[in-house]
């Protein structure tokens, strides 16, 4: 991911992320509507959140990893843990 160039001139960026994580094997990104929050949630297959945050993280990418909050309805969301990054600058 990190040799990817975040394109330029574009306000869009939760699109542009979800565009560029969507083509790496083994990552699932969680929440797809069109009208969704500035944030991208996504886990990868194997690698537990906090993990995923270690590594972004000492590459200089911060992201929040834990526990997600329960659906409007209360249910639990699958899967439980996830990885978040903000989308705005």
């Amino acid at each position: 991911m990190a040799s990817r160039r975040w394109p330029r001139g574009n306000t869009n960026y939760c699109s542009n992320g979800t565009a560029l994580l969507e083509d790496i094997p083994g990552i699932r990104i969680i929440g797809t509507a069109r009208e969704k929050a500035s944030v991208l949630s996504f886990v990868m297959e194997g690698i537990h959140p906090h993990d995923i945050g270690t590594v972004l993280d000492r590459r200089g990418i911060a992201v929040r990893t834990g526990t997600t909050a329960p659906n409007r309805d209360g249910s639990l969301p699958d899967p439980r843990h996830d990885a978040r990054l903000a989308c705005f600058l």
